[in-house]
Parts: structure tokens; sequence; C-alpha cells
């Protein structure tokens, strides 16, 4: 069975690999809101992302959009790097939270 870090970025429309964001806060302990969250989405798939409030649900959209950055891992929309070619997978994605 084919695993998402293993496959071409072409199997997947929205694909994330190790999604990881941590918040830093003075004084405080980092607070990981997403732990290594990896997924694939081919074209057609209806796709759910489901868990309990803090959970990292929004979080995580919020790296696919482009309003956060991920602290580590990566992800791709059509094939395009959301690290470094933001611009064009935007224009694939709609996001109405």
């Amino acid at each position: 069975m084919e695993t998402v870090a293993s496959s071409n970025l072409n199997d997947y429309t929205v694909r994330s690999l190790d999604l990881r964001k941590v918040y830093y806060a003075e004084g405080n302990k980092p607070k990981v809101g997403v732990d290594r969250v990896s997924f694939g989405i081919k074209e057609g798939d209806c796709f759910g992302l489901l868990g309990v409030n803090g959970a990292g649900k929004t979080t995580t959209f919020k790296m696919l959009t482009g309003e956060t950055k991920p602290s580590s891992g990566t992800a791709h929309i059509m094939g395009y790097n959301l690290e470094t070619q933001m611009d064009e997978a935007q224009k694939h994605i709609g996001y109405c939270p």
C-alpha cells in the first residue's frame, strides 16, 4: 500500500506531509497546535477533517491557505509547494471557515 510520504506529488490535489505548528509565547512553554499531520486528497474526493475542540483543524486549514506558516513539514496543492509557490497554489483553492 502506498503512503502519502512515498507518493508522487501529482497523485494528490492536496498533499500534507508531517505538517507541524508550534506556538511560542514569551515566558510560557511551547504549545504544539498541529503535530505532524499527513494526508492526501485525490481529485474528486470528499474530504472532512474531524476532531475535538483544540485538535488543530483550524490551524491545519490556516497553514494550507497561507494564513499562517507551518513550523515544519510540507504541503502541496495541485503540485505547488505552499512554502515557495503559495501564489500559484492559492489560484486553486477556496476556503470558507
